[in-house]
């Protein structure tokens, strides 16, 4: 079994002082990454795994990353993937559920890649793609004026506006968009 690799969750400690993004200094020291955990300001998930191999040898790793209620049920998770073939039978599961899902919604490839697109716009929101500040300003309703038309505030918002009767099939492709959004556990008013 391999020795269990470092990490470093804290971007100030992985950087260092006087060193920058393209040469932090964790790199640098050569050293195990500091395994820092907790509340940071900035965080990060920087992990190191040292691996010595024979000559015109070569391996496979897999890092996963998993999430539970305590860190027993987590443990338990990640033990259930130690095997290099659970993780890829695992991930042929879920290519074959998405193209299942993709196909009883009518969305073809170049769909799924703009919906992708979309929703990556939507969880990590670009400055651009936001309101006007003052536009933002003059709202008096707060989250609580959403919520007659249905919608939480809890949620990313995506809003479209339809110009034309044409236009309906945008509405058609965004409805089936957020439709697979849904079964994939994402929720988007």
């Amino acid at each position: 079994m391999a020795r269990a690799g470092s990490f470093e969750t804290d971007r100030a400690r992985f950087v260092g002082r006087g060193s920058s993004l393209r040469a932090p200094g964790a790199l640098a020291r050569r050293e195990e990454l500091g395994r820092s955990t907790g509340a940071t300001l900035d965080p990060i998930m920087a992990i190191s795994q040292e691996v010595t191999l024979p000559p015109h040898a070569s391996t496979s790793i897999a890092y996963v990353t998993a999430a539970a209620g305590s860190q027993e049920a987590v443990l338990a998770q990640v033990q259930s993937y130690r095997h290099l073939a659970t993780i890829r039978e695992a991930m042929e599961r879920a290519r074959v559920q998405t193209q299942i899902t993709a196909r009883d919604l009518d969305l073809d490839t170049d769909l799924l890649r703009r919906g992708q697109r979309l929703l990556s716009a939507l969880l990590y929101p670009s400055p651009a793609l936001r309101a006007a500040p003052e536009t933002l300003a003059a709202n008096r309703l707060g989250q609580a004026g959403l919520w007659g038309h249905g919608i939480s505030g809890d949620y990313p918002i995506l809003l479209v506006r339809i110009a034309q009767k044409e236009e309906g099939d945008t509405v058609e492709a965004l409805l089936r968009i957020h439709a697979y959004w849904r079964k994939q556990g994402i929720k988007i008013d």
